[in-house]
């Protein structure tokens, strides 16, 4: 005679534990497979995933055991509170046959998706592994693999933090077979949004077009990660009526950079503001590129601040470890930090005023590269800049000159300077 579970009693096998009955302890996480989904590599489980989020009314955990899920389009998840958890980013992997569909688009307040690995069985050209909208949502030990796009983190229908943390995402479809790959794309006005702990790295496939791009932010904090091999580490390009405000990168590495490493560049009538950077790492791989672009031809960048920096050049000379331009840019500090192997180490475009550049290390200081310094240390472009300060540097070792200051302005010092 077959056994109901409700007939069968289960005691935790702790001290204090009470008897329940097993079909309320079987109950205590839902799985994928409970809805008829087969995790074997072949099976196209879109339909029993989707039967599973909808069976919640309500936070929970959706379990994915071992295995690879086959999904065809894209999932949803309004649920509040509902966690996605695998049993490791290499265990339990969803992955798509969509070149363009996204995987899970998630709405939800305090969503979560921890432990999954997300992959493709084909060239993605569009779409994102993970949606994330949702107020409060995170993504954590996770890992992406061939994504156009890892993660959007996208508009909420009401402002409050996400976070992603301690994930790899590796080998994004390169820029030349889709313009406009990348790991994280951030559109997410007035809030605050937390990276942490992340390894970005195309190794096998060309770079892809970004690392990271912001459209717009509220807060930005970039912490701890690794972004190797990519075109544009760092793209932060608000367009008309965008604003991206008070981002905060601190041990972060942008190396191998096939274009700048770290590139402001708003378009007309965006903003990108309270930029901070610390204890950060350029490599450019291509001798022409930067460590840092700020461009402000067309839109404005207000208060940037670069302290304990290193940017380094193995291809160069070429290219400038710091270079900030337009007549939109205002107030920017440099600070304690070192560049080597560049044209310029650090320069100032055509008519920009308000900047600091003290206590910089520009020339050929690098013990992996003894001898090798910059073209030119610290250049102030010939125009009417004014109302700047260039003192306590050390600008020794560079092939054609220390400090080249062709500002026109009187409200300036400069001095006090080693070369």
């Amino acid at each position: 005679m077959p056994i109901n579970a409700s007939d069968v009693t289960y005691t935790a096998p702790r001290t204090g534990a009470v008897a329940r009955t097993a079909d309320l302890r079987l109950a205590d996480v839902i799985s994928v497979k409970d809805f008829g989904a087969k995790g074997d590599g072949s099976t196209d489980d879109t339909a029993a995933i989707q039967t599973a989020i909808n069976s919640f009314s309500s936070g929970g955990t959706l379990y994915f055991p071992a295995g690879t899920y086959i999904i065809s389009s894209q999932v949803n998840s309004s649920v509040n509170g509902l966690i996605f958890l695998g049993s490791g980013s290499q265990g339990s992997i969803i992955k798509t046959t969509s070149a363009t569909a996204h995987c899970l688009n998630l709405t939800g307040w305090n969503s979560g998706v921890e432990y999954l690995g997300f992959d493709t069985t084909t060239t993605k050209t569009g779409g994102s592994f993970i949606v994330l909208s949702g107020p409060f949502s995170r993504v954590t030990q996770c890992r992406f693999d061939h994504h156009w796009v890892a993660i959007s983190i996208t508009n909420p229908a009401q402002p409050a933090p996400v976070w992603v943390s301690h994930s790899v995402f590796h080998d994004a479809t390169p820029g030349a077979t889709a313009y406009g790959s990348g790991a994280i794309w951030i559109d997410r006005p007035s809030t605050d949004v937390y990276l942490d702990s992340l390894l970005l790295l195309n190794d096998v496939n060309g770079p892809a077009t970004y690392g990271i791009n912001v459209q717009r932010v509220g807060a930005l904090t970039i912490s701890n990660t690794e972004i190797v091999k990519q075109g544009i580490a760092l793209l932060i390009n608000p367009q008309a009526g965008q604003r991206v405000q008070a981002v905060f990168v601190t041990n972060t590495y942008f190396d191998t950079c096939y274009g700048n490493c770290v590139l402001v560049q708003p378009g007309a009538g965006g903003a990108a503001e309270w930029l901070k950077f610390t204890n950060v790492w350029t490599s450019p791989a291509e001798q022409n590129a930067n460590g840092f672009m700020f461009n402000a031809d067309t839109g404005s960048i207000g208060n940037v601040n670069i302290t304990n920096f290193t940017c380094h050049n193995d291809f160069g000379p070429g290219g400038t470890g710091i270079l900030f331009q337009g007549a939109g840019i205002k107030d920017v500090t440099i600070n304690g930090g070192m560049v080597q192997g560049h044209f310029y180490g650090v320069a100032a475009g055509p008519n920009v005023s308000d900047f600091t550049i003290t206590n910089v290390s520009a020339g050929a200081y690098d013990p992996t590269h003894p001898g090798v310094g910059n073209t030119y240390g610290i250049v102030v472009s010939n125009g009417a800049s004014n109302r700047y300060i260039i003192t306590n540097n050390r600008v020794s070792g560079n092939s054609s000159g220390g400090i080249a200051d062709n500002g026109t302005g009187t409200n300036k010092i400069v001095g006090q300077n080693v070369g």
